[in-house]
């Protein structure tokens, strides 16, 4: 049972993720982990450690996490799941802000007019 909300950041969402020192595709994040794509020569194994650096809007960040399981894809693109363990308190936070920032653009995206579902009124 997930504990964590996911949310699947845009081209624009200013959140990108270097695996090995190599750029990562993030399919979808959450406070507890993410779902990426990256080269399959990047040495990925289910149950390894692995360390995960975040670019959060301009700020490095460097995360211990555990491979929850891997999968190939079609070329030479790898699909990995991994969960963090022990984010340090200012990750966590910067994560945080930056999933509410893409789930408030999901929302503007999805509302006809732009407005999000604070904005709208309330029927009488």
């Amino acid at each position: 049972m997930r504990t964590c909300h996911r949310v699947e950041p845009s081209a624009v969402s200013r959140l990108n993720l270097y695996v090995h020192c190599e750029k990562a595709t993030i399919a979808d994040i959450s406070l507890g982990g993410v779902r990426f794509s990256c080269d399959r020569s990047i040495p990925l194994e289910a149950g390894a450690p692995v360390q995960l650096c975040f670019d959060v809007s301009g700020e490095d960040y460097t995360v211990d996490a555990v491979v929850l399981r891997t999968s190939y894809g079609k070329g030479r693109r790898r699909f990995a799941v991994a969960e963090f363990r022990k984010a340090a308190g200012r990750f966590e936070q910067a994560l945080a802000r930056r999933i509410y920032a893409i789930e408030r653009e999901a929302r503007r995206r999805t509302t006809p007019d732009g407005a999000g579902e604070a904005d709208a009124p309330e029927a009488s």
